[in-house]
């Protein structure tokens, strides 16, 4: 009799800013799924994304990037502007044509996916970051963001960190976002990857507490008396996988990461 549930290989990266990875960093093991979490490129032009997306991935991301075009002094050369960064929409359109080879662009929200390994994979993913600079799907911090996460989530992947998990900046500042983390603690998925935060690379497991509230944060939500292996259901692993390091170099490591999946009625 099949087991209930499938083991399932995730590699989780993000922050290649357009770079060459060090493959002497990269695990080399059979994976089920790879997760890229954003910060795919560091101009976002559109050869970029044909040799390598989020928030320095302001192309994907048709406001902010006609935006930019429309406040850039002085005014940009048009023609210019279309050869390095495309038109509208022609940046999606390069992933439109890479889901033949099974890379898919997630836009914000849940999506469902069955694995060739057997298991059913639900993911609810979101770009947005607090604003800072003039990236892409981006919110002013003052403003609270819809993180529509539903229960049942198997994994969470967001560009940046939630409030209080692996996102202190060298400066010791809590660079994470509020809203994030309180949608995740309502949610409560498997794992919850993201970076963005280059400096707060690692992980860290968490177990809930059983009641926190209508606004749970990092102080009030976890048990950390109870955070530790094995995982389950009241846990969530948070992977920072930014793979920038110092210098501006890919000088970290993706993560692997192996969870139970439910398994994929037939």
């Amino acid at each position: 009799m099949d087991k209930a549930t499938v083991k399932t290989r995730l590699l989780i990266i993000l922050d290649t800013h357009g770079m060459d990875l060090n493959l002497a960093n990269i695990p080399f093991q059979p994976t089920d799924v790879t997760i890229h979490c954003g910060d795919l490129t560091d101009g976002s032009k559109l050869n970029e994304f044909r040799t390598q997306s989020r928030n320095h991935d302001f192309t994907l991301d048709d406001v902010a990037f006609e935006k930019k075009v429309v406040e850039a002094v002085p005014p940009p050369d048009l023609e210019l502007v279309a050869k390095e960064y495309g038109t509208i929409g022609e940046a999606k359109k390069i992933f439109e044509d890479a889901k033949e080879v099974g890379i898919i662009l997630l836009d914000e929200g849940t999506h469902h996916f069955t694995l060739q390994n057997g298991a059913r994979l639900t993911v609810y993913a979101s770009p947005y970051t607090p604003a800072l600079g003039a990236w892409g799907f981006q919110y002013p911090s003052e403003r609270v963001h819809n993180f529509s996460i539903e229960k049942g989530a198997d994994i969470v992947m967001t560009n940046g960190p939630p409030k209080g998990i692996p996102d202190y900046t060298y400066g010791r500042e809590r660079a994470g976002c509020a809203h994030l983390f309180a949608a995740v603690a309502h949610a409560r998925p498997q794992l919850h990857c993201f970076g963005h935060i280059h400096e707060g690379w690692g992980v860290k497991l968490v177990t809930w507490q059983d009641t926190y509230g209508e606004r749970p944060t990092h102080f009030t939500a976890i048990d950390n008396n109870n955070s530790h292996y094995p995982i389950n259901n009241e846990q969530t692993l948070f992977v920072n996988a930014s793979i920038e390091g110092s210098w501006g170099l890919l000088t970290q490591s993706p993560w692997l990461v192996d969870i139970e999946l439910p398994r994929a009625v037939r």
